[in-house]
């Protein structure tokens, strides 16, 4: 019966120690890591909108003989964007685009009517990022059609601009942007008579990324 029990005892021993062995050698097999796909930035990538806006236009018109006369031109404005952004380092962003738009803005002078039609411009953007708010500079070239009715004449007037914006991620691939705008052109001729311009614009707009 000593002897049964001796052989009972030697063989639950053996495997209790066998099965320890086995948990221990299971626990030290390495699991492989997992790694997750890289995810794109949130501002990263091209994107392209839509933006409607007002405009307030300064014309100072005039000769150095019949002295100058300065006009406000008041008016909406509609046009369209596209764009791309960089992700440079943790929150900052930098970027270009550019714009076409149309300016409802004339008004009657000296009996003739004066405005700015289509406009666009092409700019470099950077900016920082705080989650889903994009906070940015952006400045450039731009061009306007500026023009004369009665008698009919028109001129393309070149220029800079600069803005401060604030874009706002709707969603992953989808953003709601607010902008100002302010552009200084250079003199053109209208009809024979000298005629500068410069704009201030605040406009708001969306745009899909892609």
């Amino acid at each position: 019966m000593k002897t049964m029990f001796h052989l009972a005892s030697a063989v639950f021993l053996s495997l209790s120690v066998n099965a320890k062995g086995a948990d221990l050698v299971e626990m030290s097999v390495p699991v492989p890591p997992v790694y997750d796909e890289p995810q794109i930035g949130l501002w990263e990538g091209p994107y392209v909108g839509i933006h409607v806006g007002y405009g307030w236009t300064q014309g100072i018109f005039g000769t150095c003989v019949c002295g100058s006369d300065d006009e406000d031109f008041l008016g909406g404005r509609i046009g369209a964007f596209a764009g791309r952004n960089w992700t440079v380092s943790s929150g900052y962003v930098v970027g270009v685009e550019a714009d076409v738009n149309y300016d409802w803005n004339k008004r009657p002078l000296y009996g003739a009517r004066v405005g700015t039609g289509f406009s666009g411009s092409a700019r470099v953007r950077a900016g920082y990022a705080f989650g889903d708010v994009l906070l940015y500079a952006a400045g450039g070239s731009t061009a306007t059609n500026a023009y004369v009715k009665d008698p009919d004449d028109s001129e393309v007037a070149h220029g800079w601009t600069i803005g401060l914006g604030i874009d706002w991620a709707a969603t992953n691939s989808t953003f709601i942007r607010m902008e100002y705008r302010y552009n200084n052109f250079s003199p053109v001729y209208l009809a024979g008579l000298r005629s500068d311009f410069d704009q201030d614009v605040i406009s708001i707009g969306i745009a899909n990324r892609f």
